[in-house]
């Protein structure tokens, strides 16, 4: 059903588009809950330069696509690379709301 989704999404609205990224990130956690993070990666990669692409690199979007994907790193036992990931998304966070960060 989900790629139908896509599908459907990208007929509509093309390949870059703000809802095909979200139908990724969903796709992503059911391959997740199946156990094919490998794929869910893939599909989070994707969804991440998709809202890249056409929210801005400095979007809230953007932080969550990244932590989404910091996640199926630490998933996957790629520490490094799950850090690097969340740190960016707080990065981002941190910019674009200074005043949730008033209490570090």
């Amino acid at each position: 059903k989900y790629e139908k989704a896509r599908e459907m999404y990208c007929r509509l609205v093309g390949e870059d588009h703000e809802r095909v990224a979200d139908v990724l990130s969903d796709v992503a956690t059911v391959l997740v809950d199946q156990g094919k993070d490998a794929e869910a990666m893939a599909m989070r990669e994707k969804a991440l330069g998709i809202d890249r692409r056409t929210l801005g690199s400095d979007s809230d979007g953007v932080a969550d696509s990244l932590q989404n994907l910091g996640t199926s790193y630490q998933t996957q036992g790629k520490l490094e690379e799950a850090l690097a990931k969340y740190e960016e998304a707080l990065g981002i966070v941190r910019r674009n709301h200074p005043e949730r960060n008033a209490r570090e």
